[in-house]
């Protein structure tokens, strides 16, 4: 999130402003639902406790919250959802994997890129793709990425989810 300071407001400032503040709240919104699953995990009835989630507004959401990021650092974030994408799952769950995937892109997308989001369903699936016209994975780590704690970020790099990193 960026601070601006204006001496005298001007309209850009003040729409700014208003974006980041609603991703401030979208955030602490996420942090509850994250002990909402906390405590879900640790209840013996969890497997009872899945909704009905419409994923297309879910990463619909996602982009809203993202775009003010995404266009501060100069990435186009496009969206295309299609219809019928609803599934059973956990709502702050399914956020969560979706926001490390975009919060990824972003990162890795070079200013002047673009970051795409795709929804659609796919017989009884529901499919998220998640694209960036970032430089890609190199083909020494593909191997990696599903180990545990895994990541080409130097330790103590603040910022970003830290997909597969340990905290």
């Amino acid at each position: 999130m960026d601070l601006m300071i204006c001496s005298r407001p001007t309209r850009r400032c003040v729409y700014r402003s208003l974006a980041d503040s609603r991703g401030v709240v979208a955030a602490v919104a996420r942090l509850g639902e994250v002990v909402e699953d906390l405590l879900a995990a640790a209840d013996p009835r969890a497997d009872d406790l899945h909704d009905a989630v419409d994923v297309a507004v879910l990463v619909a959401d996602m982009a809203a919250s993202a775009s003010a990021h995404a266009a501060g650092t100069g990435v186009t974030l496009t969206v295309d959802t299609g219809p019928g994408a609803v599934v059973q799952g956990s709502g702050a769950a399914l956020r969560r994997a979706v926001l490390a995937l975009v919060d990824n892109a972003l990162e890795h997308t070079p200013r002047g890129g673009g970051v795409d989001l795709r929804v659609w369903r796919d017989r009884r699936c529901v499919r998220v793709s998640v694209s960036d016209t970032g430089p890609g994975i190199a083909p020494a780590d593909v191997q990696r990425l599903t180990q545990r704690f895994h990541s080409r970020r130097p330790a103590g790099r603040p910022g970003a989810l830290r997909i597969g990193a340990r905290p």
